[in-house]
């Protein structure tokens, strides 16, 4: 949700949705053999995990969270209709974390506001 908020502010006139997916097990069955051939060659358990992940994201059927008062607290199916997907995953593997980053952004805004006020 922190993501979403963060591109809400970057762009407040675009509308962002966080669709949560939860897929039943039949479906997962039924989607197995469609993701395996897009992943070919890769083919172990992990590879399919990440595939099948990947593969419900895209369809975008899953809820949204609507806001009362404040809160996010009444959960709306909701189908995507959007053909951009925004995926987070791998942040760890390649940047080594979120958290690290997040400090480097905050770190750096700190140094320009410094260095602006300095050219003042």
């Amino acid at each position: 949700m922190a993501g979403v908020k963060e591109l809400r502010k970057i762009a407040p006139l675009r509308r962002w949705n966080l669709v949560e997916i939860d897929a039943e097990l039949l479906k997962l069955t039924m989607e197995t053999k469609s993701v395996l051939s897009l992943i070919y060659p890769s083919n172990t358990y992990m590879d399919l995990n990440i595939g099948i992940a990947f593969w419900l994201a895209a369809g975008g059927d899953g809820c949204v969270s609507e806001e009362i008062n404040g809160n996010n607290n009444l959960k709306v199916k909701y189908k995507s209709d959007s053909r951009i997907l925004l995926v987070g995953s791998g942040a760890d593997e390649q940047c080594g974390g979120y958290g690290r980053h997040r400090t480097k952004f905050r770190e750096s805004r700190l140094l320009l506001i410094n260095q602006y006020y300095l050219i003042l």
